[in-house]
């Protein structure tokens, strides 16, 4: 939830930043309430990835399930902590496109 937060807020200096003189671009209480259940989806959708762990241990860890568990979890950690901060740094990268009139 933390990755989360810092990725919104860094999504609204990357707005401002980027995308100040396009036309269209706000942030509204619409805009933010949608970004905001599509997190929790997102949240939900990693937690069925973290269910999965066990199922695939049974299949890939079988010579050293202690050194997989350490790599899945560390790969996973990282992944699902990164990940908000794509939208932010997709604008930081290439700012916004004004919409079709």
């Amino acid at each position: 939830m933390i990755a989360g937060i810092a990725a919104f807020i860094l999504y609204l200096v990357a707005l401002e930043v980027r995308c100040r003189e396009v036309p269209g671009v706000e942030v509204t209480l619409f805009t933010t309430a949608f970004q905001g259940i599509g997190y929790l989806v997102a949240m939900g959708v990693a937690n069925l990835c973290y269910t999965l762990g066990p199922a695939l241990e049974s299949r890939l860890g079988r010579r050293n399930v202690a050194e997989y568990r350490r790599t899945a979890y560390r790969a996973g950690l990282w992944f699902s902590v990164s990940l908000p901060f794509l939208v932010p740094a997709v604008i930081i990268a290439f700012g916004c496109q004004p919409g079709p009139a």
